[in-house]
């Protein structure tokens, strides 16, 4: 019987949604390659579905994800063992720890379930405790992972608690990053005018704070400005972080910057300028997924000058480093401009890029991402003449939005369904 390569799309659906299965997929996805019938004019919208996996790469990714598992499972059982241990020596700040440790390996694999049990517990453990700083801690994590769940309010409330905890046990840095967890929060809602608020109020407890935080949040504070279109105010604050930056230079934070700056040229409309620094931000990206990050931005800053060829270009770069990286999330993004390249090209058959964008967010895994791709996917329906679909998909959005409490996102929705 001949061998066939093994097609992706087929490997996805047969390797669910597990932690146990987390290493395979991604193995998997940086393993692929292109078929070799792949030809013609359907090549233009290939997708992962039309990946296949070499066959004589199955039994070492296996084996590599099988090592990778065990040991993550070692991982789980020793952080129980130390739980348990610290449970017993009544010692709730290193219970804390263990718990908060354990969320963190489940969050790194994207299963945000499985973390959250742990931090519930954590929360729980320290509560009683009169040190409120393990509190802080358990309810600032807490909230990052209701944020990165989409669940905006209840994150708001538990950074909001993490801040009285801190405050309570005098604990500068916790409240640093409490105020900036509700200035993340308030950003991903749209709600500047609060987001920059908390950065201030972050800021201004940052006399000895290390300078990764202080350029961070002078980084942030040049976003909310951008968004709220002060480009004056932005400016200076991108040059606060860059000087700040200078003294513990590192790849991660010049990537960040530069990336920062180009943002703000391409809101100004200086392409130039913005094309310049997201090439140096893509010299400094230390990950493949960062890579795949800034082209995607290079693809948007080709599609607003109507150079589609470029544009498509640098998104299918970003896409080999979505795969390199074995990043689901990094492939919907990128399938979602290429979806968006082929509505403005009025090619209608864009649309599997939408579809397979939406297989890759799951049911909510990326809420947000989840919502502007039936946003854009609506847009693109309309295109093509289909206007219940168009209605369906937009309505989606808006709930999707909604759900995540992301107010701007949700109005321009509510605007595209509105009656011409």
């Amino acid at each position: 019987m001949e061998r066939r390569d093994l097609p992706i799309g087929l490997l996805l659906r047969i390797l669910r949604d597990l932690p146990e299965l987390t290493p395979l997929r991604e193995a998997i996805l940086s393993a692929s390659t292109r078929a070799t019938q792949a030809r013609g004019p359907g090549r233009a919208h290939e997708t992962i579905a039309r990946r296949v996996l070499p066959l004589d790469r199955v039994e070492d990714l296996v084996q590599q994800a099988s090592r990778s598992v065990h040991q993550r499972v070692r991982y789980l059982y020793e952080g129980l063992d130390n739980l348990l241990h610290a449970l017993a020596a009544g010692d709730r700040g290193a219970a804390v720890d263990q718990l908060l440790a354990l969320a963190d390996a489940a969050q790194a694999g994207e299963q945000w379930a499985h973390a959250r049990p742990y931090l519930e517990l954590a929360v729980e453990v320290a509560e009683p405790s009169s040190d409120r700083r393990p509190l802080a801690r358990a309810l600032r994590h807490h909230a990052r992972l209701l944020w990165n769940l989409g669940e905006a309010g209840p994150a708001c409330s538990l950074y909001s608690h993490s801040l009285a905890a801190a405050q309570a046990a005098g604990d500068r840095l916790a409240q640093i990053k409490a105020y900036t967890g509700l200035g993340n929060v308030r950003s991903f809602q749209g709600r500047w005018a609060e987001a920059q608020s908390h950065y201030q109020d972050a800021l201004a407890l940052c006399t000895d704070a290390p300078p990764l935080v202080r350029g961070q949040l002078c980084n942030n504070l040049s976003i909310v400005a951008r968004e709220r279109d002060q480009w004056v105010e932005a400016e200076h604050w991108l040059e606060q972080a860059a000087r700040i930056w200078q003294e513990l230079p590192s790849p991660v934070d010049l990537s960040v910057w530069h990336n920062s700056r180009g943002m703000l040229h391409l809101a100004r409309g200086e392409a130039e300028q913005a094309e310049t620094a997201f090439y140096r931000a893509f010299e400094y990206a230390p990950t493949h997924f960062d890579r795949a990050m800034v082209l995607d931005n290079l693809a948007e800053l080709a599609l607003r000058q109507g150079r589609f060829a470029d544009a498509e270009t640098a998104a299918r770069r970003a896409e080999e480093h979505a795969l390199a990286a074995g990043s689901p999330r990094a492939l919907a993004e990128v399938y979602l401009r290429l979806g968006k390249i082929a509505r403005l090209q009025g090619d209608a058959s864009g649309a599997t890029f939408f579809v397979q964008a939406l297989e890759l967010c799951g049911h909510r895994r990326y809420p947000l991402l989840e919502g502007t791709v039936h946003l854009e996917y609506g847009l693109f329906q309309r295109s093509v003449s289909d206007a219940e679909g168009a209605r369906q998909s937009i309505e989606r959005a808006r709930a999707l939005f909604a759900d995540c409490g992301a107010t701007r996102e949700s109005e321009l929705a509510s605007q595209q369904l509105a009656p011409a």
